[in-house]
């Protein structure tokens, strides 16, 4: 194996060179190494992917010998468990964004299991379509690859070039700029060296089973309960839809927020953008936060006034571990959970950087007699460190991805289900100490203590978990062992853990909880359903949403009122014109126009912009390169349109997808299409 040995030791060396001149691109650095690697012996990739191995988003299995031929592979070896493979997602989409497999570049997902769930292709295919994974992805649910390449880490990126050279290795998620230019150098020499084939490879592409329906749940996370002067309500977070639901407890929709599309947008409920928003929180009955975990940022939702702000975060991933600043000027790392812990104070389940943060509400004093300022965000527990350590000393202690909190305020404590260490740990919320419930091993290092397992505390054994609540009802902690798929009950007291049982306790991979006297909520996340279990005798219901009952939609906007799209080229520019079509007896929303967003490729721009006569057309002015590259690009446009039909009043969000092709230095050709769908 000392090819492995050689690899990582070039790769380690390449990986100082570029990091030595402040990760500035130096395409010389790039091509020598390559070179280098492509003329030395034995660097040759040892294995194909083996045979009879499940793949996804792709039709057959692929092969170097054939269709990755002539191309440059990366390899993404991850597991889906793991948060820092998930940051490494939103690069390798702007990698592929910039490079089409015609150009010479095919990422392919190499899934290899930690945890014993993560074995099933099923699971693998549904966190492929959760975290909208569109690359080819194989399950090596035996790590045969993964062996022979002797990766010894998640995430790991390796580079293959287009003879199967084993050409680079990167371990861990910081190494974007560097990928992106190795990608740039390596596609570029191997061109002028007539390496590079251009063919298609017209297997791969995402499921077409994946098309969400924006009327039921999709993937949702985490739930909690707002206390209403007229009641209760439930906030649900539909994570998969980008968006959060407030309902009340037969299921009736009181609020939809946010347009369903992914992005960092504040404003009314029906333009906000979250972009796969998890935990939640409630302070009054008014207010609301929400850990938008892949923006990276904490959101305050105002039902009073109908609108969504961001208090931390700027949608950038962070990369300290201490925090200190205010506002959006802090960044974090993606927050999974919240819990208020005081008056003052929230307590954030951080898990990119594998720690406890705090926001301040108010001005406050907590551990040591420390000041605390309004409006800012630290960290609190944990080093960063990716362990199972309990301490005294609340940033001396280690935490593994932590995913859920809830409080118990009669003892004082907060809990954390910490799900890459499979533990439920305490944090003390007088002094900070942190201390262990149940699961895990007395190995502070070991992540791989995990198992289905009743008993007391490192006894008991847990896979994954995901969320815990605290019901002082029962005076029980309850924990969803997501990749068990079960929810366990724990008596904090003798931290004994035991299991729930009933006919209709069936889970797929839960993964929000929240109490409410003698009821007990759970976001079933890949169920794509919230079920609400009475504790009294482990009853079980479904929890079925009510959308309202407005006309059948096909009748409001039937076939025969078509909308239109006309796209033309004057003084160097495209002229795109939009109108949307509807029926007799469909009226917009005066007190609500319709929203309007364009999303254009990554060369272009928007010129100007126009209304129509009415809100139901729009027009712009698009400004292309000057020298496009033959080929085709794509503009979608989105218009989420309010109206009121008969006595009924909904919302439609309709997508238009533009494709423009180029030949020479010029649009030739267009088409489109119009998806209709409804979003809330």
């Amino acid at each position: 194996m000392e090819f492995i040995t050689d690899i990582y030791e070039c790769s380690s060396t390449l990986i100082e060179d570029f990091n030595s001149v402040e990760k500035k691109i130096d395409g010389d650095l790039i091509k020598n190494y390559i070179r280098e690697r492509t003329n030395s012996n034995g660097n040759k990739l040892p294995k194909d992917f083996h045979i009879g191995l499940d793949w996804i988003n792709t039709s057959k299995a692929l092969s170097f010998e054939k269709e990755l031929k002539g191309k440059v592979v990366v390899l993404d070896f991850f597991t889906y468990c793991c948060i820092n493979c998930m940051h490494v997602l939103p690069q390798l989409k702007e990698l592929e964004h910039q490079f089409k497999v015609e150009d010479g570049l095919v990422v392919i997902g190499v899934h290899s299991p930690k945890f014993a769930n993560e074995h099933s292709t099923a699971n693998v295919r549904a966190a492929v379509e959760r975290y909208e994974i569109t690359h080819p992805v194989v399950n090596d649910h035996k790590e045969h690859l993964w062996d022979s390449l002797g990766i010894c880490c998640w995430p790991t990126l390796v580079v293959v070039g287009p003879r199967g050279e084993l050409l680079l290795y990167l371990m861990g998620e910081s190494h974007e700029n560097l990928l992106k230019a190795f990608v740039l150098e390596a596609i570029t020499l191997f061109k002028d060296q007539q390496r590079i084939s251009d063919h298609s490879i017209n297997e791969i592409g995402a499921s077409k089973e994946y098309k969400k329906n924006e009327e039921v749940l999709n993937y949702p996370g985490k739930v909690c309960v707002i206390e209403n002067g007229s009641g209760k309500l439930l906030a649900v977070a539909d994570t998969g839809n980008h968006k959060v639901l407030v309902l009340d407890q037969c299921g009736n929709i009181q609020y939809i927020i946010g347009c369903g599309v992914s992005g960092l947008r504040d404003g009314s409920f029906e333009e906000t953008q979250f972009h796969a928003p998890q935990g939640l929180v409630s302070i009054d009955e008014n207010t609301v936060f929400v850990a938008d975990t892949e923006n990276h940022a904490i959101r305050k939702i105002d039902l009073k006034s109908r609108r969504v702000e961001t208090v931390v975060g700027d949608g950038i991933q962070g990369e300290d571990r201490l925090g200190g600043k205010e506002g959006r000027a802090q960044r974090i790392s993606s927050p999974w959970d919240l819990v208020r812990v005081s008056p003052d104070i929230l307590l954030i389940a951080m898990a990119g950087s594998h720690q406890l943060w705090a926001y301040y509400l108010n001005d406050t004093v907590w551990w040591k007699n420390k000041q605390c300022k309004a409006g800012v965000c630290e960290a609190v527990v944990g080093s960063g460190k990716e362990e199972n350590r309990n301490n005294s000393y609340p940033m001396r202690a280690g935490l593994a991805q932590p995913s859920g909190l809830t409080v118990a305020n009669c003892r004082q404590s907060a809990y954390v289900a910490d799900s890459e260490s499979s533990t439920v740990r305490a944090v003390n919320i007088v002094d900070g100490k942190v201390t262990n419930v149940v699961g895990g091993s007395a190995d502070p290092q070991n992540l791989f203590a995990f198992g289905d397992k009743e008993g007391c505390g490192v006894d008991a054994k847990l896979q994954h978990p995901l969320a815990v609540a605290w019901s002082d009802h029962k005076q029980l902690l309850y924990v969803a062992d997501s990749y068990n798929h079960k929810i366990k009950a724990i008596d904090v007291s003798t931290r004994n853990c035991t299991t729930l049982t009933g006919p209709d306790l069936t889970f797929n991979e839960p993964g929000g909880l929240c109490t409410s006297e003698n009821l007990l909520y759970v976001a079933d996340t890949n169920n794509h359903c919230i079920k609400v279990i009475n504790l009294e005798d482990n009853t079980v219901k479904n929890m079925e949403l009510k959308f309202g009952k407005a006309e059948p939609k096909e009748k409001a906007f039937s076939p025969s009122h078509e909308s239109s799209v006309s796209l033309s080229v004057s003084g160097g520019r495209l002229q795109l014109s939009v109108v949307v079509g509807v029926a007799a007896g469909i009226k917009p929303l005066n007190e609500t126009p319709a929203a309007w967003s364009l999303s254009l490729p990554d060369d272009w721009s928007e010129t100007e912009s126009e209304d129509g006569k009415d809100e139901l057309s729009k027009h712009w002015s698009l400004s292309y390169p000057p020298t496009p590259a033959s080929g085709n690009d794509r503009v979608i446009v989105r218009c989420k349109l309010f109206y009121c039909h008969k006595d009924v009043c909904a919302a439609k969000q309709l997508t238009f997808l533009v494709n423009v092709a180029f030949q020479n230095t010029g649009p030739a050709d267009t088409s489109h299409s119009i998806n209709y769908h409804f979003s809330i």
